[in-house]
């Protein structure tokens, strides 16, 4: 006799026959997936259980797109780019910018091949294959199935030499007159523009590079199984020998992805309606391109005219740049040039972030004039520009009128970390004039710097608890917020102790723990020199 359901009228059986998850409505079924969208390898097992989940999940599948300059990864991309079912879904695309090391022979790259973790299919313990082989089991888990790997290490090494070379042979593509019909990335080089040129939904694109955790993104996981090695494994090399390869290569990092990148996009121009572009470098490679021939490993890179990528700008609503330069050599003059070029060409912005950094920044270092990014931008139009955050280098007067050409649109400043160049100017002068040049909604200052005879002067350094009210610096904090928003037309000093003695003792900035106001060791709003 069938169990007695709770429902009268139906079965246990017969619950347990209708009431499955397909059984739901798609709504329903859509909800319960949004809880899997973080983990793609969870969606994608999920799409292949069956049509009706595939289905719902098709959409966050390919939402999202991470391609690696390899030929695999793009010619995938280029099968989803050429599907017309599968192109239109294309929201987001990533382009990992990590290069692999050059390892000089097959021994020395096996020294630092990684058995990885049981999840990534390698092995059981978290074990090189030289601590391996030089001090076996002892204290430690062995790997899955040693042997068969020692046997297939040669097969190992191909793979990881085939996508080694891939960005080389890609670049060949670019910077030879005649591509050799043997090239690996011929067809990737071929269809990749046309590819992008098909994502008519494509609204974010980015170019990553230098992240420490990239291994643990699924796109790694799965090419550490091919290569036995992934981005953090190439970051984390301290022998000398090879430190020569991972200079090269760190500043060689995203410059091919974000030329063709770039490129496609400047081809593709109003047919892709990109809203938001983030992107990276670190050096003069990229921006250098057009001025001089770069040679790696007797390659040259990518040599194309990089005015035919200013369009992939034009229709951009957000933009995030983040730029480390060197002022060690002239030849660098260009990049500012060239990435002011960039920006002017993004007439109709609505949020910019802008990190333009000397590499080797130091107290004692005032930076070169020349590298004035905002000088070259005071020529530009941004009618629309709300949201505007600085990391960089400049004088009083280019950010007085920088933000004077943009002050009727902006409601939002965050000033990260500014540098005035040695000897030009004043942050007290600049920040009087604030609520004259600007109508801001939220204003952020962190850390406002200034250079005198070739060394750091004095600095505002600003720190804003939100949420703790209490803290002591918060009055101080406050009242220049006040002021720059026009809340008020009362000037608070910039310095902490005078403004103690202007403002008195209230319950806010009164220690509560019995400290004298304000303590060595309590953050606060301070002026240094």
């Amino acid at each position: 006799m069938p169990a007695r359901s709770a429902l009268p009228g139906y079965s246990t059986l017969q619950l347990h026959r209708f009431l499955t998850l397909l059984n739901l409505p798609e709504e329903l079924l859509d909800h319960i997936i949004v809880y899997i969208c973080d983990d793609f390898i969870s969606l994608k097992k999920t799409r292949a259980t069956c049509r009706g989940l595939a289905r719902i999940t098709t959409p966050y599948v390919f939402g999202t797109v991470h391609i690696t300059l390899s030929k695999k990864s793009i010619e995938n991309f280029i099968n989803i780019g050429l599907n017309n079912a599968l192109a239109p879904l294309v929201r987001e695309l990533v382009f990992h910018g990590q290069i692999p090391r050059k390892f000089p022979d097959q021994e020395t790259w096996e020294r630092y091949i990684h058995l990885g973790l049981e999840e990534d299919g390698l092995g059981s313990g978290n074990l090189s294959w030289y601590e391996y082989d030089r001090y076996g089991y002892e204290n430690k888990n062995p790997p899955h199935e040693p042997e068969k790997l020692m046997r297939d290490l040669n097969r190992y090494y191909q793979a990881y030499k085939e996508y080694q070379h891939a960005p080389e042979h890609f670049n060949d593509c670019y910077s030879l007159n005649t591509i050799s019909a043997d090239n690996p990335m011929l067809y990737s080089y071929r269809y990749f523009s046309v590819a992008i040129g098909m994502l008519k939904n494509l609204r974010f694109a980015q170019v990553t590079c230098h992240d420490p955790m990239d291994n643990f993104h699924p796109v790694w996981r799965n090419f550490r199984r091919e290569i036995l090695q992934g981005p953090s494994d190439w970051t984390s090399y301290t022998e000398k020998s090879l430190a020569s390869f991972e200079y090269a290569d760190h500043q060689l990092e995203g410059v091919t992805q974000l030329t063709c990148l770039l490129h496609a996009l400047g081809v593709a121009g109003p047919r892709v309606n990109l809203r938001s572009l983030k992107f990276s470098t670190d050096g003069h490679y990229f921006w250098l391109q057009d001025q001089i021939k770069i040679r790696h490993e007797n390659k040259k890179l990518v040599k194309n005219s990089l005015a035919l990528m200013a369009p992939a700008f034009i229709n951009l609503r957000e933009l995030d740049v983040y730029v480390i330069y060197s002022t060690t050599n002239r030849y660098n003059y260009p990049m500012v040039t060239t990435l002011a070029g960039f920006l002017r060409s993004a007439l109709n912005l609505e949020m910019l972030r802008v990190e333009f950094r000397e590499a080797d920044w130091a107290e004692n270092s005032a930076e070169d004039p020349h590298f004035d990014l905002l000088a070259h931008l005071i020529s530009g139009s941004w009618p629309q520009l709300k949201r505007l955050t600085l990391n960089l280098s400049t004088t009083e007067q280019s950010l007085k009128s920088f933000l004077r050409k943009i002050g009727l649109s902006l409601r939002a400043l965050n000033l990260e970390s500014v540098t005035f160049f040695e000897n030009c100017g004043s942050w007290e002068n600049l920040l009087i004039e604030m609520p004259k040049l600007l109508a801001l909604d939220s204003v952020y200052l962190e850390n406002l710097c200034e250079f005198r005879q070739g060394r750091l002067a004095d600095s505002l350094v600003f720190f804003k608890d939100a949420e703790n009210s209490s803290a002591p610096f918060s009055c101080h904090y406050q009242a220049m917020e006040r002021y720059i928003l026009r809340k008020t037309s009362e000037r608070p000093p910039l310095d902490l102790e005078e403004f103690s003695r202007f403002h008195g003792e209230c319950n806010l900035c009164t220690p509560s723990d019995g400290r004298d106001f304000p303590g060595e060791d309590m953050p606060m709003f301070k002026l240094q020199g």
